[in-house]
């Protein structure tokens, strides 16, 4: 198994799980684990530093990542009985819509281009 396959597998893994996933979880009201979201961050470095002198990415990969931050919005909704919980939701979801949007940067002379991602 190469890199890319190892890393789709372990997003697919992180993200999708049945029992477990990241988004499987939100999506059924079970909140952020915020550990799997470090782990995700990880993932996300993993890829930028692997394909940020690339033209490309793979395609497999690019389908996953952009299917993250759909699924997030379309569920946060789900905690709006709790105000709170909701706001820190959006911060959250906010953070990492743009370390994803860096993460596929292409501009290497963006001044941000070698910040951690969970820093942005």
């Amino acid at each position: 198994m190469n890199n890319t396959e190892e890393l789709e597998k372990n997003l697919n893994d992180l993200l999708y799980n049945e029992k477990e996933g990241l988004l499987m979880n939100f999506h059924f009201n079970k909140g952020i684990d915020y550990n799997k979201l470090d782990k995700l961050y990880e993932y996300l470095e993993q890829f930028k530093s692997n394909y940020k002198l690339e033209s490309y990415v793979p395609k497999r990969i690019m389908f996953i990542l952009i299917g993250i931050m759909p699924s997030l919005y379309m569920d946060i909704n789900l905690y709006s009985d709790d105000s709170q919980v909701q706001q820190e939701y959006f911060e959250v979801i906010y953070k990492l819509d743009t370390a994803l949007m860096m993460c596929l940067n292409p501009d290497l002379e963006d001044p941000f281009i070698n910040t951690p991602l969970k820093d942005l």
